[in-house]
């Protein structure tokens, strides 16, 4: 099971406009939320999971404005949606998953305010987006394109409230960004990358509304921030790090609507970069068991 991308405050859970950080323990399943403020951290809530439940990913199902929590059993294939509010669980629903399609991401792709997912098919490749309210699927449209086609990013780069698609051909290196609009694809653009760079994932660092889109080398482990205008880079930053980091997650912590990167240490502990929008304005660290690993933001 791929975990689905959240965007940048997929995982505010108190509603205050800035992400939180969600830890899940291998082997137990046991889920610890961390309640950011910045660098600090508040206050903790850890859940009890069973152990053979997957954490798909993080979204606001109901439009609260509070993350929510979306889980599938590998035994049974279906799903269950957590309602949250902060560290409580005040409601769940089942939600009906084949077993032959995988969830890519969670993401708003309509703008109405309510994460939507975006599923693969095993055998044909073909993507579907299931437009939600609560648990309950209003639509379903469905794409054709080649399996060689990965899901890499599902961000809002034009800034106009719906996210779009960022895909690569894992063949080529070719990209493509799907601009959305109202759940439809309006018009995409096209790039070309080497193959040993990788998308790393999409965030607002700048803070203009519109993610940026990260690369990391796989031979170097160097950072390359696209800085996107719509579909357009609009510059480029380039940060060298160390090839065992792992880049694992961004989200806007300190809520100044500028998303910071979290990186994971050899040596398990994590890193944040609070950023500028050119470049590192502040640093911050903390320790965690590897045991626990960081599934969002």
């Amino acid at each position: 099971m791929r975990m689905g991308r959240p965007g940048s405050r997929a995982t505010d859970f108190r509603g205050r406009g800035r992400s939180d950080v969600v830890w899940q323990q291998s082997g137990t399943g046991s889920v610890e939320l961390w309640f950011m403020a910045g660098s600090t951290i508040e206050s903790k809530a850890r859940l009890t999971v069973p152990g053979n439940w997957q954490l798909v990913g993080t979204g606001d199902f109901d439009g609260d404005g509070k993350a929510d929590l979306l889980w599938r059993s590998p035994d049974a294939g279906d799903a269950t949606i957590w309602f949250m509010n902060a560290g409580r669980v005040v409601a769940s629903a089942p939600l009906a998953q084949a077993a032959d399609w995988t969830v890519e991401a969670l993401a708003d792709v309509d703008g109405d305010g309510k994460v939507d997912i975006l599923s693969r098919h095993a055998a044909s490749g073909e993507l579907a987006i299931s437009f939600m309210d609560r648990s309950t699927t209003v639509r379903t449209d469905l794409y054709s394109l080649p399996e060689n086609w990965a899901l890499e990013a599902a961000a809002d780069f034009d800034g106009d409230g719906h996210a779009d698609l960022a895909w690569r051909e894992t063949l080529t290196g070719a990209v493509a960004i799907w601009s959305m609009r109202g759940g439809t694809r309006s018009s995409s653009a096209s790039y070309s990358v080497p193959l040993d760079w990788e998308i790393a994932g999409a965030g607002d660092l700048d803070g203009d509304r519109g993610a940026d889109l990260f690369w990391r080398n796989s031979s170097t482990g160097d950072l390359v921030v696209w800085y996107m205008n719509d579909q357009t880079i609009g510059s480029t930053a380039t940060f060298n790090m160390a090839a065992d980091s792992l880049l694992v997650g961004s989200g806007d912590l300190d809520g100044d609507g500028k998303d910071e990167m979290l990186w994971r240490n050899v040596d398990g502990s994590v890193a944040i970069w609070f950023m500028d929008g050119s470049g590192i304005a502040d640093t911050a660290e903390f320790e965690m068991p590897m045991p626990w690993m960081i599934v969002a933001p």
